[in-house]
């Protein structure tokens, strides 16, 4: 009786034991950035690799590099064979001085290979050179984020706790221009608009960092930073004879530009709060309107943003398109906060950013 009964025991430990599920690992995509074996001289031309492997199938990716010497010039990114067939996107120059690769496909690439060559000019001998990459975002077919690992390069990560991080250390801000601004997160932005001129603080000495922008505010601010051009057009909006008369100039000049519009025929809404979506809408058509990457930001940010379906559909190419160029930050790692109303240290961090964009 007790052999029967061990043996049933046994049975049942077997196939208990059968039936228990096997949890696959979650596979890891390796980025291996691949540079020249012999330091480069003065004049040579060189190339650095981003090559992928344990390629998981990806959908798209998005990839800063840089290196920080001033005597390296990223001439060209290419593209690799891994990607060809792919809506493709590069910026040479961000505002930070990386070159951003983005890249994305109605179809998921599982092959390994070269995802991008980065062409570099060497101005003078190069002695020491430490490539670093950041803000990467690999997504899989429905532009979910997937994990990666890099190699042969250091990782920046800029705002990430989750994952050890090597943060650019800026100097402090030793010169408060105002009572307001010691110590804030935009402080550095905020010197630098007001030393343009595209910002002016209060009679008491202060900024208001932290004060909602007016749709009148934001025009003034693009219209000083193009120079404070005079005007001759009329405009519609009967809404902005009670403004002061720089508000009016700057408005009627965005409307003589083409980039701005009110919000009916005959009003423009002056006093309105502006909505951060709303800012990068106005900058980006007053910066020429479509960029021709459309199709790939959606694709890429539409699944990395959880506030992505909060942004307006008139609002988001302009949105995404501020993300590439680095104009705009997210709230957090996954939010944009489009509907939320743009603060002035907010839009000097923007407008700083685009006067680098606009001007390289």
């Amino acid at each position: 009786m007790r052999r029967g009964l061990s043996f049933c025991l046994m049975l049942v430990l077997v196939l208990t034991m059968a039936w228990v599920p096997v949890i696959a690992e979650e596979a890891v995509a390796k980025i291996e950035i691949r540079t020249p074996e012999v330091l480069p001289k003065a004049g040579e031309e060189f190339e650095v690799v981003a090559y992928i492997s344990d390629n998981p199938g990806i959908r798209g990716i998005q990839m800063d590099l840089f290196a920080e010497n001033e005597s390296i010039e990223c001439t060209d990114v290419v593209i690799g064979e891994s990607f060809k067939g792919s809506f493709g996107g590069v910026n040479l120059n961000t505002p930070d001085g990386a070159a951003r690769l983005l890249t994305a496909s109605d179809e998921v690439f599982s092959e390994d290979g070269v995802l991008a060559t980065y062409s570099f000019l060497a101005k003078e001998d190069i002695s020491v050179f430490d490539v670093k990459v950041s803000d990467i975002k690999v997504v899989d077919r429905e532009s979910k984020e997937l994990p990666y690992i890099v190699e042969g390069a250091t990782e920046v990560i800029a705002e990430s706790p989750s994952k050890k991080e090597e943060v650019p250390v800026e100097p402090p801000v030793t010169e408060h221009l105002f009572a307001d601004t010691a110590g804030h997160w935009a402080e550095r932005y905020i010197n630098t608009a007001t030393e343009e001129g595209f910002f002016k603080g209060d009679e008491l000495g202060c900024f208001n960092p932290d004060e909602n922008v007016t749709r009148a505010q934001f025009v003034t601010v693009l219209w000083r930073m193009a120079g404070s051009p005079a005007v001759d057009k009329e405009v519609p909006f009967e809404d902005i004879e009670s403004q002061i008369d720089e508000f009016k100039l700057a408005i009627a000049w965005g409307y003589s530009e083409g980039f701005l519009n009110g919000n009916s025929e005959t009003t423009f809404d002056p006093e309105g709060s502006l909505t951060r979506e709303a800012a990068m809408k106005i900058l980006h058509f007053y910066s020429g309107g479509e960029s021709g990457k459309e199709v790939i930001f959606t694709q890429i940010y539409d699944g990395l943003l959880e506030d992505s379906g909060m942004i307006s559909g008139w609002a988001k190419p302009s949105v995404y398109w501020g993300i590439y160029h680095k104009l705009i930050s997210g709230t957090s790692d996954t939010t944009i906060s489009p509907q939320d109303t743009a603060t002035r240290a907010q839009l000097a961090k923007i407008l700083v950013n685009f006067q680098k964009f606009n001007t390289r």
